[in-house]
């Protein structure tokens, strides 16, 4: 039986049915990623160099060595607001991350949880999230 206090939760999910599978499973995904491309969980990451390492000079002569124990701060919020890698880094655009979009970005552009060994256990949390997103939309009201 229908009934107002339904009402927005029926007209939600007809019109999520009557869009693609692969839309539904992704564009969610998508919103979160874009979301922490603007607003990451911490604006940058501090590492120390556990050896020596060789970057290239900014001037493309030589290389400049980086000593063990360099503390070194890797500016998320820059990377992820480099127009570089984001065109119009202020407008939100959540089809900044459709697979093609992404293959056309360098890797590790994109890091709000860090990666490797120590990156943040909130991946996790944020991954465990957007799986339960999908699944509510996908299912139906009663």
């Amino acid at each position: 039986m229908f009934s107002c206090s339904n009402f927005p939760t029926l007209f939600v999910y007809n019109y999520l049915s009557s869009l693609p599978s692969y839309f539904i499973h992704t564009f969610p995904i998508r919103m979160f990623t874009e979301t922490l491309r603007k607003y990451p969980v911490a604006p940058f990451l501090d590492r120390t160099c556990c050896t020596d390492y060789k970057l290239p000079a900014p001037t493309g002569n030589g290389t400049i060595t980086l000593p063990a124990g360099t503390g070194i701060c890797i500016p998320i919020l820059g990377l992820h607001h480099d127009p570089k890698y984001f065109s119009e880094p202020e407008k939100f655009d959540p089809n900044r991350f459709t697979e093609e979009n992404k293959r056309s970005r360098p890797n590790y552009t994109y890091i709000p949880f860090g990666e490797g060994p120590r990156m943040c256990i909130g991946k996790f949390r944020h991954l465990h999230v957007q799986h339960i997103t999908t699944t509510a939309l996908a299912i139906e009201p009663k």
